[in-house]
């Protein structure tokens, strides 16, 4: 009887768990995946208790708990992976977000038009990094070095105004500084 109210207890606090999250949009939350996978060694524990049963209800209890853990952890995964994909805005709006930080006509001729050539896409995290640090390098040899300095020093707003989700953000800004 014990096992079964493990059961219930697990299954209620797993799918709780994750329709809060999924309602409040947690897909910030750095320890989500953790949180799911310590669920899911839970799940775990209770299927080598569901191996030893006899019963057909802790057995059926103990699948229905590990389902609801395995979705869980499936939509705890696509809402990482969710998070880490930039959707760039179209062409004129990516324009005003980059005029906000600077309007140099310089940047404007040499530097912008390398990276609103991308607007309206959908890129992974790694790949804008990529993007960004061509456009610098691009610029670079087509500019004096204390325009550069200037740049480095703003490429913390540029990234700001482009992309708008922090854990996003995070993964270019320790991209670009590799």
């Amino acid at each position: 009887m014990e096992g079964v109210i493990m059961s219930l207890i697990a299954i209620a606090m797993c799918v709780t768990y994750f329709v809060i999250s999924y309602l409040k949009n947690e897909k910030k939350s750095k320890y989500l995946f953790v949180r799911a996978c310590v669920s899911f060694i839970a799940v775990l524990a209770y299927y080598d208790l569901m191996r030893t049963s006899s019963i057909l209800a802790l057995r059926v209890l103990h699948t229905v708990a590990f389902t609801c853990i395995l979705i869980g952890a499936s939509l705890t995964i696509a809402f990482y992976i969710k998070s880490l994909w930039i959707m760039l805005p179209e062409c004129s709006r990516m324009e005003t977000y980059l005029r906000s930080v600077d309007i140099s006509l310089r940047l404007e001729t040499h530097f912008y038009p390398q990276l609103l050539q991308h607007a309206g896409r959908r890129i992974s995290a790694r790949s804008f990094a990529t993007i960004f640090n061509d456009a610098l390098e691009t610029y670079s040899k087509k500019t004096a070095p204390r325009n550069m300095e200037e740049l480095y020093g703003r490429i913390p707003d540029y990234l700001s105004a482009l992309i708008k989700d922090p854990m996003t953000l995070e993964a270019v800004k320790r991209r670009l500084n590799n």
